[in-house]
């Protein structure tokens, strides 16, 4: 079996450091609680949201603020996931010419 340091997951046979796949793992469990019975039937009322009911209402609130949370989370690296993240620098230096055909 082979150590891996604490905060460290696989991901296409490389090991990938920082808080990313943590607060992934943490969005999924929000994400389950949330669509889960105890905290689901607090929406099922007889109410109206502008002319919705309720509960579909904010089943769609709350999947759409999950998709949110997760492009955020995909796009926006953190503190500590900047040692991943490509360090900005010059450009780097074009292909030199290669051999030129000659129509013969």
């Amino acid at each position: 079996m082979r150590y891996e340091p604490r905060g460290a997951s696989r991901a296409g046979g490389e090991i990938v450091n920082g808080l990313g796949p943590q607060r992934l793992v943490a969005l999924f469990g929000v994400g389950v609680l949330l669509f889960n019975f105890p905290l689901l039937a607090l929406w099922d009322r007889n109410a109206l949201l502008f002319g919705v009911p309720l509960f579909p209402a904010a089943l769609f609130i709350i999947w759409a603020l999950l998709i949110g949370a997760l492009g955020w989370l995909v796009e926006h690296p953190s503190d500590g996931d900047a040692a991943d993240a490509p360090v900005p620098g010059p450009p780097p230096d074009p292909l030199p010419p290669g051999p030129r055909q000659t129509d013969t």
